[in-house]
């Protein structure tokens, strides 16, 4: 009789748990879109806890992402070759576990190909955002304004100088160097300077920084400019031109920003511990971060030696924010994502920061949405058969 009892206790305490799991399953699938984006600003892990706590669909009843990556082996040293693929997929792998997908599939084809399959995540954007980034997060000081002028004059000379020989039929030489210098600026030629804005100002000082807002729609034409050989080779070998991670609106416009920074890297996100997504006072998002051991040290030496400058967070060579140092920083801080950024963009970074770089370069060759075709052929079977 005892093991009668036992055995209803126990089918009883299995029901409650599949209410409980199938409760969980309909709350998720069923939640309005509008609810579910609320729920993410409220609490940024929420919707991974749900996705959690919920049963997963098959694969044959779902549309799935799919996405094809090579990885570059060619870019990397021949030691460094070995087992690289292994170690891709393994940060990729932790990627996509923190992004809450359930059952996703990655294994590795033939010589450096890596195929993903997300069930249920059909965010294709998102996906390639996430796992394509090589994730390689640097800190970087800022050129001086002074310096910053002085090389845009002598951009703006020759990219003036360009412009004119465009439509000509002979060759030209597009460097402008003395006279040829001062000549267009006495005449007011300054293709690139009257594109930018300054838009980085240290309020207490009243120091001004190489930030520059740019209007949307120049920005591809002054990305050119940029990777002419003729303007390439005036930029000093130790300064370089990054562009913002995201567009802002600023002034009822969408602007990209343009940075000078120093080419130096100082300091490197492998050293953050504790990441987190939290809103900060204005309704933005942050990440906070803390630091030990040797990182907490490198930290505390770079900010403790240039307060009152900005530093340059990068990530795959995009500044994602350039705050001012206001005093020493030792074992916690924070990266600010601006107005702009989303809660998306805000989990991407703390996802990525989680994981780690990618240990070699990737680029993606395909890209899709696969439906849910056996599913739906499972059940054009079943109609038919009950016809």
């Amino acid at each position: 009789m005892s093991g009668r009892i036992w055995r209803i206790g126990f089918i009883i305490i299995l029901i409650v748990v599949a209410c409980i799991a199938i409760w969980y399953t309909v709350n998720l699938r069923t939640i309005y879109d509008s609810y579910r984006t609320a729920l993410r600003d409220d609490d940024p892990g929420a919707p991974h806890q749900k996705q959690q706590e919920s049963i997963p669909l098959g694969l044959d009843i779902q549309d799935t992402t799919r996405m094809v990556l090579r990885v570059k082996l060619e870019e990397l040293d021949r030691g460094a070759q070995e087992g690289a693929v292994k170690r891709v997929m393994q940060v990729i792998r932790n990627r996509v576990e923190d992004l809450g997908v359930a059952e996703p599939t990655i294994v590795i084809q033939g010589n450096g190909r890596i195929i993903i399959d997300l069930p249920g995540y059909t965010d294709v954007d998102r996906a390639v955002e996430l796992i394509g980034q090589t994730g390689l997060l640097q800190f970087k000081l800022m050129e001086t304004a002074d310096n910053a002028n002085l090389l845009l004059k002598r951009m703006d000379a020759v990219i003036a100088v360009y412009e004119r020989g465009k439509g000509s039929t002979e060759t030209s030489d597009v460097s402008a160097e003395g006279d040829v210098v001062a000549d267009l600026l006495n005449e007011g030629d300054f293709p690139l300077t009257s594109r930018l804005k300054q838009d980085l100002y240290n309020g207490s000082t009243g120091t001004a920084w190489p930030k520059f807002a740019v209007n949307k729609h120049d920005r591809e034409k002054i990305d050119h400019w940029l990777h002419l050989p003729e303007v390439a080779k005036l930029v000093p070998v130790d300064v370089q031109w990054s562009w913002s991670t995201r567009s802002e609106i600023r002034d009822n416009r969408e602007v990209n920003y343009l940075y000078l920074v120093k080419r130096k890297v100082l300091f490197l996100g492998k050293f953050l511990e504790d990441i987190a997504v939290v809103r900060d006072q204005i309704g933005g998002f942050v990440i906070n971060f803390s630091l030990s051991g040797d990182g907490a040290s490198r930290f505390a030496q770079l900010t403790g030696a240039n307060i009152g400058k900005p530093l340059a967070i990068l990530l795959d060579n995009r500044v994602e924010s350039a705050p001012f140092i206001n005093s020493k920083i030792r074992r916690r801080g924070q990266i600010s994502l601006g107005a702009s950024a989303s809660i998306e963009d805000a989990r991407n970074l703390e996802i990525v920061l989680k994981t780690g770089a990618l240990p070699a370069p990737v680029e993606i060759i395909e890209k899709n949405v696969v439906g849910a075709t056996l599913g739906a052929d499972s059940t054009r079977k079943d109609l038919e058969n009950n016809q």
